[in-house]
């Protein structure tokens, strides 16, 4: 039986030694919601086109990135992410992508805006 201030294993662990989970690098929450965005654009002929839009106060930077995310698969364009913290729940959404289809993400933003 284990005294009630037992914990299990984590007491015999050396001064200096994590408990396992300390060295995990965290990953922003939207970064996992952006499944088709790519992490450099391979052409370095193509022109790129920088998108930056402020939505104001948003509940989840992640659920903007991922519905933007989900429209440029449909539309078929490779795209960046950046998200900038800009106050309180609020954010500067920046989208990096080839200068073809800058008038389409220019209508995707828009959209998000309405919403």
């Amino acid at each position: 039986m284990l005294s009630p201030r037992s914990r299990g294993k984590g007491g015999r662990r050396y001064p200096g030694r994590d408990g396992g989970r300390g060295k995990q690098r965290l990953m922003a929450p939207w970064r996992k919601c952006a499944n088709h965005a790519v992490d450099s654009f391979t052409d370095t002929q193509q022109e790129i086109a920088t998108v930056s839009f402020y939505l104001g106060s948003v509940t989840s930077e992640a659920n903007i990135v991922y519905r933007f995310d989900q429209r440029a698969a449909r539309e078929g364009f490779p795209c960046q992410f950046e998200v900038i913290p800009a106050g309180f729940k609020s954010f500067v959404f920046v989208v990096r992508v080839p200068a073809l289809f800058k008038t389409i993400v220019e209508a995707i933003v828009a959209e998000l805006k309405r919403k």
